[in-house]
């Protein structure tokens, strides 16, 4: 059986077949867990095409295979702020660091429409097809996996470290220049309301987390003060390896 490729108008032929085997109970979603095999194809001329027996598929012969898919893979360069890099998941690190910041909180006439640049502590964030976390981290060392990880002090972030992005622009793309675009994305949104009501959960600071924020756009911290920081059961391990079974970074307050 000959087809003609759409891409190029070369002409290709069915040679194998790869087969992915999941849970049955589920489906194939990505997640679960499951192997693949590879199918010689008998390919006569003239007769339907008939799938062989397989054998499991190695890691070299998958990265052969992603290779034919997409020879036109370049090498890009990895910054320091890069933690982590999958198709499927991006964590990196943001250093302590001004940046302006937007808040709209209705309701509270003080903090409603009010914006400048504030210092900020270090951030973990975390983005996945579906998803997009962030997490706080005390110092300005590069955090390791054991780097525990703090409650990101910000409206907006849940308890689990995901973030509700309402109308923000956020990066389709996982490649690691795409991380500058998704911090533009965090820090030109608006915050508007807080995803953690239960008191000092979110941060630690007299008057809660309107009044904090107040004080940070009158500019009354040269630093950002890191003793507000709440924080997690979780390190930064926790976050790799829950990304690395799923979308969900597995923290819990």
């Amino acid at each position: 059986m000959k087809v003609i490729s759409n891409m190029d108008r070369r002409r290709v032929a069915l040679r194998s077949a790869i087969l992915i085997h999941s849970e049955m109970s589920t489906g194939y979603t990505g997640k679960e867990q499951g192997f693949a095999t590879v199918h010689e194809v008998d390919d006569t001329e003239g007769q339907r095409p008939v799938i062989g027996a397989g054998r499991v598929l190695g890691a070299a012969e998958v990265e052969r295979a992603l290779s034919m898919l997409n020879p036109a893979r370049s090498l890009a360069f990895l910054p320091n702020t890069l933690l982590a890099a999958s198709n499927a998941a991006l964590v990196w690190w943001r250093p302590p660091a001004k940046a302006r910041v937007w808040f709209s909180v209705r309701g509270e006439p003080k903090i409603q429409d009010k914006t400048a640049i504030t210092p900020h502590p270090g951030l973990v964030f975390a983005a996945t097809p579906g998803d997009w976390f962030v997490f706080a981290v005390k110092g300005s060392e590069r955090p390791t996996p054991d780097t525990p990880l703090f409650q990101a002090p910000y409206m907006n972030v849940w308890d689990s470290g995901r973030i509700c992005t309402g109308n923000a622009n956020v990066p389709k793309s996982l490649l690691p220049e795409s991380t500058k675009q998704f911090e533009a994305a965090w820090f030109e949104s608006q915050f508007t309301h807080s995803n953690i009501h239960q008191k000092g959960r979110l941060l630690k600071w007299r008057g809660g987390p309107s009044a904090f924020w107040l004080s940070m756009l009158e500019g009354r911290h040269k630093e950002f003060p890191e003793r507000v920081l709440v924080p997690l059961k979780a390190t930064l391990a926790t976050v790799l390896s829950g990304l690395s079974t799923g979308s969900n970074p597995g923290v819990r307050a």
